[in-house]
């Protein structure tokens, strides 16, 4: 069986995310269900934290009016708009995959 997701109210009141499977089973001879259930609520909270996380990230990075960008491995993953403007690419997204140094050396040429 597929894996499914529920959220049940504990009896003071607070929910808990569970992620269950089922498994076709004999039980005393009969034909039964054994669903097998792990409490998810940490995760699927610390995943909503994160999730809200990148976005304040984004708008400051974006926002800023500062030049910013992020490396991995020597080659350039995101940019702001400011960025690519001090270094003469059409859109912060051009300047992706491009080690820093194809970058830098491209805007002191022009």
């Amino acid at each position: 069986m597929r894996a499914f997701e529920v959220r049940l109210v504990r009896p003071n009141g607070a929910s808990m995310d569970l992620e269950c499977t089922g498994h076709p089973v004999l039980w005393k001879g009969a034909a039964a269900i054994l669903v097998i259930a792990k409490d998810v609520t940490e995760q699927r909270a610390a995943r909503r934290l994160l999730r809200e996380s990148e976005l304040r990230f984004r708008s400051v990075f974006d926002a800023s009016p500062e030049p910013i960008y992020v490396r991995v491995r020597d080659r350039i993953v995101c940019a702001n708009k400011a960025m690519a403007k001090l270094f003469g690419y059409a859109t912060a997204k051009a300047m992706a995959g491009f080690p820093p140094r194809t970058s830098f050396t491209r805007a002191i040429a022009s």
